[in-house]
């Protein structure tokens, strides 16, 4: 993911049209409410994700979205730290999304990257 989802993010932002890019902030909203609520996110975030990936326009990108949803759901389900997940996913997808409205392509990339890392620092995969 660290790979693939920041250059993912990337191209999205530069190819999606005005109907993806809604699609992509309003499953971005969804995934904030979710945790807000403190409601189950998997779903939304996976759309969230898939919104993404589908506004490449890149099959390679697309052949790699079920990998991507697995991981996805794999860092949700995750017991440990689970609270500090929610939030860095917060935080890192309205960051996201605010380079998404701007059609900041390196910004987008850039807020995927750090997404990213968060998770992998926080779920301790850094150190493997």
């Amino acid at each position: 993911r660290a790979i693939f989802e920041p250059q993912a993010a990337r191209l999205a932002c530069v190819r999606a049209t005005e109907q993806e890019l809604a699609e992509i902030l309003t499953q971005g909203e969804r995934v904030a409410a979710r945790i807000q609520a403190g409601e189950d996110r998997t779903q939304a975030d996976l759309e969230f994700h898939g919104a993404i990936v589908r506004a490449t326009h890149n099959a390679f990108m697309m052949r790699l979205l079920p990998m991507i949803n697995q991981a996805v759901a794999a860092a949700i389900a995750s017991g440990q730290h689970k609270d500090q997940l929610a939030e860095d996913t917060r935080k890192d997808h309205a960051l996201l999304m605010d380079f998404f409205r701007k059609r900041d392509a390196a910004g987008a990339g850039h807020a995927m990257a750090i997404h990213m890392h968060h998770s992998i620092d926080v779920m301790g995969l850094g150190t493997q």
